[in-house]
């Protein structure tokens, strides 16, 4: 039969070692892993932990009991701590520290005035469990459906650790297995320890993936936003658009785009600076975003996206193109009629635009940003500061466009 002690000298092991290659992870991404540098700890004071316990036969055996089971809990506090790094949370320091206290008391008094090693593995059991319940509820923070498969798998594990825990305070509680602090080869003991290092093993790796999933997530994100405008780059707008063409088209329904461009911007950054005209990409990003979200509930599954320059494309789903365009004369009028205070400059900014939609005959999204593209044209030939549509654009010739 496996020996309690190798089981635990494994567990020990393996819980150090992932704690060094977390926090190795943790150091080479300093600040952008939230919860990483957490888990790295949970593991290494868990793994000592475990250590302690195991050596009890060659230290003092009471420092052995007390040391060891208040830093395994610590270590189940870190990883409850990681979670919450994890979601962004707020931890419940308050119920934390009262469990922690609860455990601390009981494994000392337990230990070294009213030895009873039944009551003193009731309360730790008893306390990972809680612990465990608080990590569930601070990982599933909000519905199943929302979790990638990675944050289920960890989140299951977590509260199949935390029954078990639960179950072995109870069951330990009622006498109906005999506990001693010599840990006897027993078969209650060797499942629990190898159910507890299985779901060690399971937390950690599992819980390491869905931090570095999350890193990669937030890669991907960046890599799609422009730096300046905090609008999409072109990029996601590529991606984007050819998504909802194709969305659109197979189900029959409407999209539109509007293309719009900043009058005078060349003039603007040259009289006033390129600081000036960085402010003036962002206000008018900002006033697009807002003026679009309020105009119509209709709008709310709309994209805006610096498409390069002073140019900016929106994207607007479920929408015709009469309604695009009661929207960008929206955006135009409220930029139009307020002076913007960019630093010592009062700039009064305009824009043009030009609206297009999705015809049957389209094979792509490209087809409707040229559309776009050629009204925008006419927007500009017709003295700036106004929208076009597509359907007032047939006598121009698609190549005068790229003469803008």
């Amino acid at each position: 039969m496996i020996d309690p002690k190798t089981i635990l000298f494994f567990s020990a092991l393996t819980s150090l070692l992932m704690g060094l290659v977390t926090l190795t992870i943790w150091q080479s991404h300093r600040g952008k892993i939230s919860g990483m540098g957490r888990l790295s700890t949970a593991s290494l004071i868990y793994g000592f932990g475990q250590l302690v316990i195991g050596l009890r036969e060659y230290i003092n055996p009471e420092v052995s009991v007390v040391l060891g089971n208040c830093l395994v809990f610590i270590g189940i506090v870190h990883f409850y701590l990681s979670s919450c790094s994890y979601r962004e949370i707020i931890p419940r320091w308050k119920l934390t520290f009262f469990v922690s206290l609860i455990l601390l008391v009981s494994q000392i008094y337990l230990t070294l005035w009213y030895p009873s090693p039944q009551l003193r593995i009731t309360f730790l059991s008893w306390s990972v469990a809680v612990i465990l319940a608080l990590t569930f509820h601070t990982l599933i923070h909000g519905t199943w459906r929302n979790l990638t498969s990675t944050e289920r798998f960890v989140t299951s594990v977590v509260a199949q650790y935390g029954i078990l825990s639960l179950l072995r305070g109870v069951i330990v509680i009622s006498g109906r297995i005999m506990i001693n602090d010599k840990m006897p080869a027993t078969p209650w003991i060797i499942l629990y320890l190898t159910t507890g290092y299985i779901f060690l093993v399971s937390i950690n790796f599992g819980t390491a993936l869905m931090i570095v999933e999350r890193l990669s997530n937030r890669m991907s994100q960046i890599a799609r936003i422009d730096a300046l405008s905090g609008c999409l780059n072109r990029l996601a707008l590529e991606e984007i658009g050819a998504t909802q063409f194709n969305k659109c088209r197979f189900e029959n329904r409407p999209l539109s785009l509007i293309l719009l461009d900043a009058d005078r911007f060349k003039a603007l950054n040259d009289n006033f600076g390129h600081e000036v005209g960085d402010e003036a990409i962002k206000i008018i990003a900002s006033n697009t975003e807002k003026t679009v979200a309020e105009f119509n509930t209709a709008y709310r599954d709309f994209k805006v996206a610096r498409f390069g320059g002073e140019e900016f494309v929106v994207v607007l789903s479920d929408t015709p193109l009469s309604q695009a365009l009661n929207c960008r004369e929206r955006i135009r009028r409220n930029l139009q009629e307020h002076v913007t205070q960019i630093g010592k400059y009062s700039v009064h900014l305009t824009i043009s635009a030009g609206v297009s939609s999705r015809h049957d005959d389209d094979e792509d999204f490209s087809d409707m940003m040229k559309r776009a593209d050629l009204a925008l044209y006419s927007a500009k030939a017709m003295g700036r500061n106004c929208v076009v549509s597509e359907a007032e654009i047939k006598h121009l010739n698609p190549n005068d466009a790229l003469v803008k």
